[in-house]
């Protein structure tokens, strides 16, 4: 067999179990495990309940701001993500075992700039899946993720323990502090409408027209403007599999959805409620980012 993926979640896994068997030895109890994440992380919890192999290991689960029915946290193209990656990293070979092999005898310096490569080769296909994202595997003994995922929502084939799950009310609102990024992207709608129709719209044939019918909803036929092209973003790209997620699951599992829309008489510079305002500061091992400046003066602001 060739190699079959999601190493990042099987990765998870083992570090779920470890925690299960020491936690212990730290003051936590292993039977009060509670898991969580933002955003790819919100994603990566719900893959976790997908995974039965993961019962007992967690007894609570928490996604903020995603989902595995969001798009972009499913790859659906892995195999030729991966060969580009090996082939960004000076790997050239057609078979996956073999690639996997030479990628891990390959310095992280090379690795790092071939995720660059890779990720600006993949980048207009971004807003439909992760390019290192999660893909289903063939069955094999292990595999973590073997079916679709609203599948095995609907099937109830997963952990059901309780979950909180939501989003806040302007997830991509720091797109529009910046709003020239949309405007590549509004360029190539005005020429092709279907670029709007979401891959798992299942639109078959019929994407111009569903195209169409997505651009006058949200621009009244009007000239599009970025803003309009953030809200679109924000209904499909986890407003909607959010809930969709919190509906299934609740159906089996106790299930609490909520949606932070807070504005406050401070900070009004910063448009909307754009992601969870204080988990910057809980992971106090963050490596800097484009949220590092001014972080405590954000945290103050919660306290």
């Amino acid at each position: 067999m060739e190699s079959p993926g999601n190493y990042g979640l099987k990765d998870q896994h083992i570090a779920f179990r470890w925690i299960k068997e020491n936690i212990e030895y730290f003051g936590g109890d292993p039977n009060e495990v509670t898991i969580f994440g933002e955003s790819a992380g919100a994603a990566s919890v719900q893959y976790h309940m997908l995974n039965l192999e993961n019962k007992g290991l967690f007894h609570r689960a928490i996604s903020q701001s995603g989902s595995s029915l969001c798009m972009w946290s499913y790859q659906r193209n892995p195999r030729s993500v991966a060969f580009d990656f090996g082939a960004a990293a000076g790997i050239r070979t057609k078979n996956s075992k073999e690639l996997m092999e030479k990628l891990r005898r390959v310095p992280v310096e090379v690795l790092k700039a071939a995720t660059m490569r890779t990720m600006v080769l993949h980048s207009l296909s971004f807003i439909n899946g992760m390019v290192f994202g999660p893909s289903i595997e063939p069955w094999h003994d292990h595999a973590f993720l073997t079916n679709k995922t609203h599948q095995l929502l609907l099937e109830g084939k997963f952990i059901k323990v309780p979950h909180l799950v939501g989003f806040n009310s302007e997830e991509t609102s720091m797109a529009k502090q910046g709003l020239s990024l949309a405007n590549p992207l509004l360029q190539i709608i005005n020429f092709d409408r279907s670029v709007m129709v979401p891959a798992d719209m299942n639109a078959g044939d019929n994407t111009e027209e569903c195209g169409k019918e997505i651009w006058k909803f949200y621009t009244s036929n009007s000239k599009p403007r970025s803003e309009q092209y953030i809200d679109f973003v924000n209904d499909g790209y986890f407003f909607r599999p959010i809930i969709e997620s919190a509906r299934l699951i609740g159906r089996e599992a106790p299930t609490y959805l909520y949606i932070f829309a807070y504005e406050g008489l401070i900070g009004r510079n910063a448009m909307g409620c754009r992601d969870v305002g204080d988990y910057k500061g809980m992971f106090m091992f963050m490596a800097e980012s484009v949220y590092t400046h001014g972080l405590m003066y954000n945290v103050k602001l919660w306290m």
